[in-house]
């Protein structure tokens, strides 16, 4: 009975497990087919920009200081008190060629004036009587001797001559006393800005220490310093043209008063390369800096716009399009006619505040890439998003 059992036991286990691989069969025979495909291609979404190659005009920005094309001390030439000194003599006062600024008491000038004069007239009355009596003892040795000559101590020559340097010195004493008189007032050699005064009225001041310090207001200059690839397309006399040819035209610029602000100048010469920087120092004129309000002032700091020649074809495109490569040679992706990031390489003509000038690489309305995804490699699927020229 109990073999029976066990045998019942085993014939239920192997129908079991025979009914589960039948199962097992049929599942794997009926299973639904997976259909292969290739993954999906990313597309990056990227800004871009358009391309418009027209003419434009070249231009090179630069910072500098103004200054004054030049600055005198003004230092008397004779010694005294001081009687007056202009209410315009003050720092920060413009002030008007030849304006009487500082007197100094003439008296004691007036009276070696008078002394001179005096010494010159008896100077003149002695060479008088010498040529009278020359004239006496000529006429009186004819007399006596019409066939000779007279010597030249009859004609009293020596004492005419020393007579006639006398008066000559005298005349020449006479001149240094009106140029000190003259010299008692000190006046403003050119239209000027006061930059620095120190005199008082009843100070005794010395000749030759210094009373104050002008800058004249007829022009002034502005220094900037460009690399030499900077003045391709400039016209800088002395430098790159002959000296009398009309330099390159400059726009200047600052804010004053939370208003931009222009003035009209000009390139006139180059100054010896700074070897610090290995940069050519360029000087920009501007004539009456000061004769509109408000005025180029003296220490402004401006911004400088070099305006060069006209480029038939180029493009300002935005700094956020450029990369640089290892050998810092600038480039940028465009977007090709298969929607497909492509590198270019491009010639940068100068740089602005937000664009860059280009004159070689690019085509006319291509799509320009504007902040390029980091470790975007060409050929890469891209949708452009157009955006506009920020300037």
């Amino acid at each position: 009975m109990r073999t029976k059992r066990l045998l019942f036991e085993i014939v239920l286990v192997l129908v079991f497990i025979g009914l589960g691989i039948a199962i097992t069969r049929y599942l794997i025979a009926t299973k639904p087919t997976v259909k292969k495909r290739p993954p999906s291609e990313i597309v990056l979404p990227v800004r871009v920009q358009k391309t418009e190659l027209k003419e434009t005009t070249l231009k090179r920005i630069a910072d500098g200081e103004v200054i004054p094309s030049c600055e005198v001390e003004l230092i008397p030439q004779v010694s005294g008190r001081v009687i007056y000194v202009s209410e315009r003599l003050r720092r920060g006062e413009l002030i008007k060629a030849s304006e009487v600024l500082i007197k100094i008491d003439d008296r004691d000038y007036q009276i070696k004036k008078a002394q001179v004069v005096a010494e010159l007239k008896r100077k003149e009355s002695e060479l008088a009587r010498l040529k009278a009596d020359r004239e006496a003892a000529v006429r009186e040795w004819k007399m006596l001797n019409p066939e000779e000559p007279p010597p030249p101590l009859v004609a009293k020559e020596p004492q005419l001559k020393a007579a006639e340097a006398a008066v000559l010195a005298a005349e020449a004493a006479l001149r240094r006393a009106e140029l000190d008189l003259e010299r008692t007032t000190l006046r403003a050699p050119f239209d000027a800005l006061v930059l620095e005064e120190h005199v008082d009225r009843g100070q005794y001041v010395v000749a030759g220490r210094s009373l104050a310090r002008l800058a004249c207001t007829e022009e002034a200059q502005i220094r900037v310093f460009l690399d030499e690839r900077e003045t391709e397309g400039l016209r800088i006399p002395g430098f790159n043209t002959a000296t009398d040819v009309s330099g390159s035209e400059a726009v200047i610029e600052a804010i004053i008063g939370g208003k931009k602000h222009q003035w009209r100048g000009y390139i006139v010469r180059a100054e010896p390369l700074d070897i610090q920087t290995r940069r050519i120092p360029v000087v920009v004129l501007v004539r009456e800096p000061y004769s509109n309000i408000p005025p180029l002032a003296f220490g402004l700091y401006v911004k400088v716009v070099l305006i060069g020649p006209k480029l038939p074809k180029a493009a300002l495109v935005s700094k956020r399009a450029i990369e640089w490569t290892e050998e810092l040679k600038p480039f940028v992706w465009v977007v090709d006619s298969l929607s497909r990031a492509k590198r270019r390489p491009v010639r940068i003509e100068a740089e602005y505040d937000k664009d860059v000038l280009i004159t070689e690489g690019l085509k006319n309305g291509e799509s320009i890439i504007l902040d390029p995804p980091v470790g975007l490699i060409e050929g890469t699927k891209v949708r452009a998003v157009e955006e506009s020229l920020s300037r």
